[in-house]
């Protein structure tokens, strides 16, 4: 099941950064729209890799393990840390996506700027 949900997961942020690719190709209002579809892409396979899949995927894996060290009673003992996991996915997500926004800010949006910058220009 876990490994189904990461094909899911990374189908889903392959479709979105195609997705966002093919907008901003297809945006009149573009300068040099073959750098800026590219520049797009990118931004969006990194930020939803990381924002949807590596770092919920990790936090979730941890917080079902800290929950799997609790003494549950009785059945719970099965599910108990699963349903800790899925509860905290609300709680998250927000989180998660700012801090990838502010990582993505001062790393490689800034390293995509100044390699796509010379290209801007044309």
């Amino acid at each position: 099941v876990v490994n189904g949900s990461y094909v899911v997961a990374g189908g889903y942020v392959v479709a979105d950064a195609a997705d966002k690719t093919r907008l901003a190709f297809n945006d009149q209002q573009q300068k040099n729209k073959y750098v800026d579809a590219v520049d797009k892409g990118l931004d969006t396979l990194v930020w939803q890799g990381l924002a949807s899949v590596a770092i919920p995927g990790f936090t979730i894996n941890r917080i079902v393990w800290a929950a799997g060290k609790v003494k549950w009673p009785g059945r719970l003992k099965s599910f108990g840390p699963t349903v800790v996991g899925l509860a905290s996915i609300p709680v998250i997500i927000a989180p998660i996506d700012e801090g990838v926004h502010q990582l993505m800010d001062v790393s490689i949006r800034p390293a995509m700027h100044k390699l796509t910058a010379p290209f801007h220009d044309e």
